[in-house]
């Protein structure tokens, strides 16, 4: 089985990517950002402050996309871990009910970080893992 691996810089969803490589692997294609020479605090709301669940519960999906872009640099996640939400059409009553395990296996197939991190902000969110 043949590795290609690809360097490019790109702008997605507006937000600059640098340093990020496309991985395509047979039938899986993947993205990896390196920011490792990104040392400027994050411009983003402060996680610190969530939406409550009364307020998630109305968002269409574009609402649930514009948060999570706008926390991706806080979260640790990507624009292609982003677009696997959009491409399954994660509305605010959707993102409130998903779960490490459900974003790991199919049709999500999120990496287990980004799977993780979205799951422990929606428990954030739903006031667990907060001792609440």
């Amino acid at each position: 089985m043949e590795h290609v691996s690809v360097t490019f810089v790109v702008e997605t969803f507006g937000i600059p990517v640098t340093n990020a490589k496309i991985l395509c692997h047979a039938h899986r294609i993947s993205c990896v950002h390196d920011n490792s020479q990104e040392n400027e605090p994050s411009g983003s709301a402060s996680l610190d402050s969530l939406p409550s669940v009364e307020i998630v519960m109305k968002w269409e999906g574009k609402d649930v996309l514009d948060f999570l872009r706008k926390n991706m640099k806080d979260l640790h996640i990507e624009p292609c871990d982003i677009k696997i939400i959009e491409n399954n059409r994660v509305t605010g009553i959707a993102f409130l009910g998903l779960t490490k395990q459900e974003l790991i296996n199919h049709p999500y197939n999120l990496p287990g970080g980004p799977a993780g991190v979205i799951a422990y902000l929606v428990d954030r969110i739903n006031g667990r893992g907060q001792g609440t």
